[in-house]
């Protein structure tokens, strides 16, 4: 009995299902109840039982047609103008990197332009623009991809878009185009990207790169029909320009130079093994780094800040932006890939003259432990303090009195803190923005590294070239800058915290391609090893799974 009256009760129910969709099938007569009928079979039936695939938004858009009483957005007896903005924006797309079959648009096209749409052809359309636009917003204002799913060290923050309120504004007139576009990062960082994109894009459609077939190294003085091969490639993307011949003049000279430069070579202009390589890359792979670059700008928040600190790990610099304007430009050191710097925005708090080092237990016992045991006299010769914890409180150890050689990760109870001074591990000052990944910037008195053109050493802090050139700036941005009061002290060589009153923006960003100041495109290595699963991943969507 208990299974015959489940089996009534499942019967029951699919008959009733069955008769009202029989009930919305044939009261269908006009496109709000087809609306109505196909978000229902969208949030009740199996997507392999449906005319098309469920719309990512169709819960939210089952909410908005019902508070809309199931009224088209797009449709009024015919698709408007509106629809027509709409489909503009996404033939457009691939201007922003994005593709327009993440938004159907053969679709949209081949029924807006249908002038015998069945009623429920109109109402899948309709439904369908809404979606699309909804992607277009999201894509749009934090990026195709969510960054931590895809860049585990990228952490972002999402820009918050009313969903509601842009559909509820669609009927707005002129507002479609002009409320998608102010979406996008309105930086020149973004628009100049974008029209590089453009640029290769061309390039990529009048056939690619020229090729350059040289078995030699060639610099200037040399002549051969290989350096004509390197003209040529060369004035393709802008960098030469001059007469194109068998000589290598001084106009190559010079474009060579400028071509190293902007892929982060030796500007020796000498045509060698990297050179080479990086002449003879394929104009799809640059394309396809321009366009994940562009996503990544996507990712960033809305609002940068007036003035704000901006560290391009992939690049080792440091730019001060104030009002779009370049202020500082300094080199910096980034993390050991083992050890990579987080990506983030923050903003920075205090500084601190004179820091103490407390050294993370991670690099205090890979690093510093073995260098302990080799050599005690490290720990006075570097300035440390050995700490451990005693009924809840620190209190300093006697390094002879510990067995060094016996301790591992395991056994390792200590704590070592490195006073201030000029051999402080930080310097003396840092930049303080309190987060999770304990991450910061600071001064380093290992100023020869700065020499080197890669300069990934450090174990995720950012350490600067320059740091009282900042510290300058920040402070007179506060109001605060006492050159004689700095003075005073650093030679007191006592820890000192300065609060800021006016919090300064930081965004740490990892770009392998952009375009600087004298808009040159930038191409630097991925040091990390994070553009190839980012490359892979974006353009896998580019089948349309957001249908």
């Amino acid at each position: 009995m208990r299974e015959l009256s489940k089996f009534t009760i499942i019967f029951l129910s699919i008959l009733i299902i069955i008769l009202f969709s029989t009930e919305m099938i044939f009261a269908q007569t006009n496109i709000e109840d087809s609306i109505k009928y196909q978000l229902l079979l969208f949030k009740d039936y199996r997507t392999n039982s449906l005319k098309i695939k469920r719309p990512y938004f169709s819960n939210e858009l089952a909410k908005f047609y019902e508070k809309n009483n199931f009224s088209p957005i797009w449709y009024n007896n015919g698709f408007n103008d509106s629809a027509l903005k709409l489909m503009k924006v996404i033939r457009n797309i691939e201007g922003e990197g994005l593709f327009p079959g993440l938004y159907r648009y053969d679709y949209l096209k081949k029924n807006i332009s249908n002038n015998n749409l069945n009623i429920e052809d109109k109402a899948l359309t309709e439904i369908i623009l809404s979606n699309s636009y909804l992607l277009l917003i999201s894509h749009f204002s934090n990026g195709l991809l969510s960054p931590e799913t895809y860049d585990r060290k990228w952490h972002s923050i999402e820009n918050i878009i009313n969903i509601p309120d842009f559909l509820s504004n669609v009927s707005n007139k002129g507002s479609i185009e002009d409320s998608l576009y102010s979406l996008l990062p309105q930086t020149e960082s973004y628009s100049k990207l974008k029209k590089q994109l453009n640029l290769y894009k061309n390039i990529e459609n009048n056939g690619g790169f020229q090729s350059v077939n040289i078995s030699r190294v060639v610099e200037k003085g040399m002549r051969g029909y290989d350096i004509k091969q390197i003209k040529i490639r060369l004035q393709q993307t802008d960098d030469f320009d001059g007469q194109v011949n068998l000589s290598f003049d001084k106009n190559l000279h010079k474009a060579v130079i400028n071509f190293q430069r902007r892929h982060g070579l030796t500007p020796d202009g000498i045509v060698g093994k990297d050179t080479k390589i990086a002449l003879n890359k394929d104009v799809e792979k640059k394309l396809k780094k321009i366009t994940i670059n562009m996503e990544r700008l996507r990712w960033l928040p809305q609002k940068l800040g007036d003035t704000y600190i901006f560290v391009n790990i992939a690049d080792y610099k440091l730019k001060v932006i104030e009002k779009q304007k370049n202020m500082i430009d300094m080199k910096v050191i980034v993390g050991k890939e083992q050890r990579s710097t987080p990506v983030f925005s923050d903003e920075i708090t205090y500084l601190v003259i004179n820091p103490a080092w407390n050294v993370p237990k991670s690099i205090a016992v890979e690093d510093k432990l073995p260098l302990i045991k080799e050599n005690i006299d490290y720990l006075f010769n570097n300035n440390y303090k050995v700490l451990r914890i005693s009924e809840g409180k620190f209190e300093e150890a006697d390094p002879k009195e510990i067995n060094w050689e016996e301790l591992d990760k395991d056994s390792f109870h200590y704590y070592l803190k490195q006073e201030p001074g000029p051999n402080n591990a930080l310097g003396r000052i840092k930049f303080m923005f309190p987060n999770k990944y304990s991450v910061y910037l600071h001064d380093t008195p290992q100023k020869e590294l700065f020499k080197k053109e890669e300069r990934s050493f450090s174990s995720g802090c950012i350490r600067l070239e320059e740091p009282f050139k900042l510290a300058e700036y920040i402070l007179k941005k506060n109001d605060m800058w006492e050159p004689k009061k700095i003075e005073e002290i650093l030679s007191s060589e006592k820890e000192t915290k300065i609060e800021l009153s006016e919090k300064i923006p930081i965004h740490i960003i990892y770009m392998t391609a952009w375009v600087d100041d004298e808009g040159q495109l930038q191409f630097r290595d991925d040091i990390y090893s994070r553009d190839e699963n980012l490359i892979e991943v974006f353009y896998s969507q580019k089948v349309g799974r957001y249908e």
